[in-house]
């Protein structure tokens, strides 16, 4: 490796982990880290610890009321196994530092993992290129370490990826077999990889050599989900429980009638997370590659894998897609092999550098938009709001309510209990804060803030809700503030 080579991938591991890093120990902010570290990973974390794996059986529950799991559910969407991992993370660090301790490891390993994939088919230089441009994506850096699957599977589609290619190669599928299992155990988008393995194999004409393997991989993938069903049924108490609840959850987030209307939500998200010039950037990188072809056959192989992938999570999963906003995180590998491409099928040092510094240039804008939407998010910290409330900052108030974690409460119950009144939706939101953001035993009352101006559904729902219950006012202006009584 020269030495520009080594100076680039330096800064380039420099630049994502600083971004990665960003924010440790702050508290959950509004979007869609905050909602997975707070009201997925958080709850289910805290009821391991308050309850235990005899109690829970190993199920992640969320939205009881407090001291207890009256109320709430077990959370049987995903894999039981990824919520173990959030809750081991609180047992070796405190509050939002101990969730997001192994997202944000993970989203670190995803760097090095990274080189060594676009090492064995370019150059160094061209390698550290491509490393550069995904340590500053967007969807990588700032949601790299979102407690979700995403942030595991990311590093883990590169092991699978270098592992398949040796498996290609002709070595012993064993490594690619465990690999599999341990990523189908953790989540559902880890299954995507074995068709997009298939696609790669039938794409190259080596289909006929290894679909054996491939057929083993997918009895494997059957048995995975078989074990998950079975750990669910149990937790939940018998299989017409998790029917039940498995069929809201394909209503909601996989069975869509307007497709349209999901790849426009899609569409939204990613100019919202990468702004035009971002957009136009990734265009860029992924679109001049694929047409100057020549000397691509070595990066063609992984580009189509993380496409497929992500083209699969977003189809089979469409409503989660329109709605989640990190959701094509699983095929920013895709960008890292373009821009290694474009540099790697250079000819002359002068085409070379200024093919490295145009990229470079990508990288460094894509990295100043990670930077800018940490500052957009944070901006809203929930409790920089309320210390910035001066009636409340010498109440310590530790918790508080808006409509969007309401609409996100009466989302997911929605099948669940039709019976839940407004009444009960607000003693759950109470709770869900209070859990999520207090860290003493004894928790002072708990506060309602509400955006003066909004009029979206759920926030005139809990105005009218506030009114009809009589929760006094301490505090009118841009926000307006209601406080509960405490039960601490």
């Amino acid at each position: 490796m020269n030495k520009l080579a080594a100076l680039l991938l330096l800064l380039a591991l420099l630049l994502g982990a600083a971004l990665r890093c960003r924010g440790f120990g702050d508290a959950f902010e509004d979007g869609a880290r905050g909602i997975n570290g707070s009201w997925y990973a958080g709850q289910g974390a805290r009821h391991f610890e308050e309850f235990g794996f005899a109690v829970t059986r190993g199920v992640p529950w969320i939205a009881s009321f407090p001291n207890t799991l009256e109320g709430g559910i077990p959370y049987v969407t995903h894999p039981a196994p990824m919520s173990w991992v959030f809750w081991l993370g609180t047992k070796l660090m405190e509050g939002e530092r101990g969730i997001r301790l192994f997202p944000l490891l993970a989203a670190l390993l995803s760097l090095p993992l990274c080189w060594w994939m676009l090492r064995r088919h370019a150059t160094p230089l061209a390698a550290a290129v491509g490393v550069a441009v995904f340590a500053a994506l967007p969807l990588t850096a700032y949601f790299g370490s979102i407690p979700s699957g995403e942030a595991f599977l990311l590093p883990w589609l590169f092991l699978f990826w270098m592992s398949a290619e040796r498996w290609m190669r002709g070595a012993s599928a064993r490594g690619l077999v465990l690999l599999f299992v341990v990523g189908a155990l953790l989540d559902w988008a880890f299954y995507w990889a074995v068709p997009a393995l298939g696609m790669v194999t039938l794409v190259q004409g080596t289909w006929r050599k290894h679909w054996r393997v491939l057929l083993a991989l997918f009895g494997v993938g059957c048995a995975c989900v078989a074990l998950t069903m079975l750990h669910m049924a149990w937790a939940l108490g018998d299989f017409e429980t998790l029917r039940a609840q498995w069929g809201a959850v394909v209503d909601a987030g996989v069975r869509t009638e307007d497709a349209s209307g999901v790849f426009k939500a899609m569409g939204e998200h990613v100019l919202s997370v990468h702004g035009q010039v971002g957009v136009a950037v990734l265009v860029l990188l992924s679109v001049v590659p694929l047409i100057w072809r020549r000397g691509l056959t070595n990066l063609r192989g992984p580009m189509l894998f993380f496409v497929v992938v992500g083209v699969l999570h977003t189809l089979v999963f469409a409503r989660h897609a329109a709605v989640h906003d990190f959701w094509l995180m699983s095929c920013m590998g895709l960008f890292a092999c373009a821009a290694a491409a474009l540099v790697d099928v250079a000819d002359g040092r002068a085409m070379r550098l200024s093919l490295v510094l145009l990229v470079l240039g990508c990288a460094g804008f894509l990295g100043a938009r990670t930077w800018r939407l940490g500052n957009e998010r944070a901006t809203t910290l929930h409790r920089e709001r309320v210390a910035s409330i001066p009636e409340l900052a010498e109440e310590h108030c530790l918790a508080l309510v808006e409509p969007f974690w309401i609409q996100e409460v009466w989302y997911s119950r929605a099948h669940v209990w039709p019976q839940l009144n407004t009444a009960s939706a607000l003693q759950l939101m109470e709770h869900t804060y209070a859990t999520l953001y207090a860290q003493a035993k004894q928790r002072p009352s708990i506060v309602i803030v509400l955006e003066r101006g909004r009029s979206d559904p759920e926030a005139l729902a809990l105005r009218r809700r506030i009114a009809e219950l009589g929760v006094p006012a301490v505090a009118r202006g841009p926000y307006d503030v209601y406080r509960l009584p405490g039960t601490g």
